[in-house]
């Protein structure tokens, strides 16, 4: 047992890393009923965006509204996710700007617009053009050579190197081998659940 007192607390911040509702608690005369939920706040955010967004230095907050709002989000959209006021929201856009996670908004004042880093959006495209194809490969075989990447996308070999590469490096594939009998297997990154 650890110190008294601390259950509740951990509740609401389990919750808060989980993206799931906050605890609900209802006192009867002789007992008290917990309902947690397993519903997200928000629901849509594809597995290639989760992702590229946990691996981000961001707070909870900063990843819940990209997230929540993988195209772009206001003001008032983080505040309203995050329960917060228009000031600590706008710090909070500003360390992501100075991130380069997004851009600064295009016009200033009431419906500013702030959009996710293009950078990261063709990383989020990228993902979502090939790990479906790689995962439907990958559940009939145990592994993919550069040979087999190249007829399902239609690349060339050097494209095909550099972009297992790449995989590789964000955790989607690991490489077994060296040369021509490299091989790459499901990593943890490749996993059709999101991971917290």
């Amino acid at each position: 047992m650890r110190e008294e007192g601390e259950g509740i607390p951990r509740m609401f911040d389990e919750m808060e890393r989980s993206f799931l509702r906050t605890p609900e608690f209802r006192a009867g005369a002789s007992e008290l009923v917990v309902v947690l939920r397993n519903e997200p706040i928000f629901t849509g955010p594809s597995v290639e965006w989760q992702h590229i967004v946990q691996d981000l230095p961001v707070s909870v907050a900063q990843r819940r509204v990209l997230l929540a709002h993988p195209e772009g989000f206001t003001n008032a959209d983080y505040q309203r996710l995050n329960s917060m006021d228009r000031d600590q929201a706008y710090r909070e856009i500003q360390e992501l700007i100075a991130l380069g996670v997004v851009t600064p908004a295009e016009a200033a004042g009431r419906g500013a617009q702030y959009h996710v880093a293009p950078d990261l959006r063709e990383a989020r495209a990228f993902l979502q053009a090939r790990l479906p194809q790689l995962r439907q490969f990958l559940s009939r075989r145990p592994f993919i050579k550069n040979a087999d990447y190249r007829d399902i996308f239609g690349v060339t070999r050097v494209r095909a190197v550099r972009e297992l590469g790449s995989l590789v490096e964000q955790g989607c594939l690991l490489l077994e081998g060296r040369g021509r009998g490299a091989r790459y297997v499901r990593g943890p990154g490749l996993s059709a659940e999101w991971r917290e």
